[in-house]
């Protein structure tokens, strides 16, 4: 005789996952990030069931992470049974900063100011100048190189260096023209050319003329200003600057001072010229002769007691052309133009 009966039967697994782990080194990329995957932790880990899953307690790291430290790796079977086991992951930033100099460069002798490189990396970094001369310097004729280094926070190091080519100094000559000036009257004044050099011509207080010509006509206008300042840049932008003074004087044909009446001519004058002088016996005077460009051509003193009479000059010697007669004493001037022919 047979029976038979049923039963129930709990079959449970709880044994636990068995880890087994390595360290692990992850390197930061250009965008200081770093991943750490679940492959570079575990080192065949099992389960007598078979595991289910693993994870890591951490898997991104930055700038901030540098150096070791602890992670853990998590495993869970089929049956929800979880252990866990430490090990340890290095971090580290080789990516070296970049930097980029300012382009070399050719300028003129002076201050010469400067831009620092442009410098940037994955982490946090500094930069120092290592050689040459500072931004601002005075520098003269010669070549210098000055080298930049940027480290990073973790010791990476890059460096650049940049020429800068000084020119000699730039020498725009001398302006040419006349000294002696009349109001309102207008000269020309003039610098030797130098190609690709532009010029600014500044007068009266005012600018001229600002353009490539190395000429300029100029009114002296009444006032105390008596100063040309002209500026002169080169192609390369190199600047050198020119002063020039004049002296203004007043023509008259009738004399403003009544009281010191004097007469010359004849005007044009061909080599003899003659002077009439009124009131003048307690004066003793001197009558100089200026050529167009301000050079003094004749001087002739005449003391007081010669001034009752007709004075002449033998001018034989002057060429032909614009001249200036002052007359002059201590406390006194005049001035009339005189035509040679």
């Amino acid at each position: 005789n047979v029976d038979s009966a049923t039963a129930f039967v709990t079959v449970l697994d709880t044994v636990l996952p068995t880890l087994h782990t390595q360290n692990a080194v992850i390197y930061l990329d250009a965008s200081g990030q770093a991943i750490l995957t679940v492959s570079q932790i575990d080192s065949a880990s099992f389960d007598n069931c078979g595991l289910d899953s693993l994870w890591l307690s951490k898997t991104t790291f930055s700038c901030s992470d540098v150096g070791t430290q602890s992670v853990v790796l998590f495993a869970q079977d089929s049956s929800g049974n979880v252990d866990s086991a430490t090990a340890f992951v290095t971090v580290l930033d080789t990516v070296l900063p970049t930097i980029v100099c300012q382009e070399d460069t050719t300028v003129c002798v002076g201050n010469i100011y400067f831009n620092p490189p442009v410098y940037f990396d994955n982490c946090s970094s500094t930069i120092i100048q290592t050689s040459g001369p500072n931004s601002g310097d005075l520098l003269q004729e010669g070549q210098y190189f000055v080298e930049y280094q940027v480290t990073d926070s973790s010791g990476n190091q890059s460096s650049c260096t940049r020429s800068i080519v000084v020119l000699p100094k730039f020498d725009a000559g001398k302006i040419i023209g006349p000294h002696i000036v009349w109001e309102n009257g207008v000269f020309s004044y003039f610098v030797d050319a130098t190609n690709g050099s532009t010029y600014q011509w500044n007068a009266n207080g005012g600018l001229v003329q600002s353009s490539n010509q190395n000429i300029a006509q100029i009114q002296w206008f009444s006032g105390p200003l008596n100063q040309i300042v002209l500026y002169v840049e080169n192609s390369i932008g190199c600047i050198d600057t020119l002063y020039f003074e004049v002296e203004k004087w007043v023509l008259s044909t009738t004399n403003i001072h009544k009281e010191l009446e004097w007469k010359m001519y004849p005007n044009p004058a061909i080599d003899a010229l003659k002077f009439e002088f009124i009131d003048f016996n307690n004066h003793d005077i001197e009558i100089a002769l200026f050529d167009i460009l301000g050079k003094e051509v004749y001087k002739q003193k005449v003391f007081r007691h010669q001034l009752s009479q007709t004075i002449e000059l033998n001018l034989h010697q002057l060429n032909r052309g614009v001249y200036i007669v002052k007359v002059y004493s201590d406390n006194w001037s005049d001035s009339k133009r005189l035509i040679m022919y």
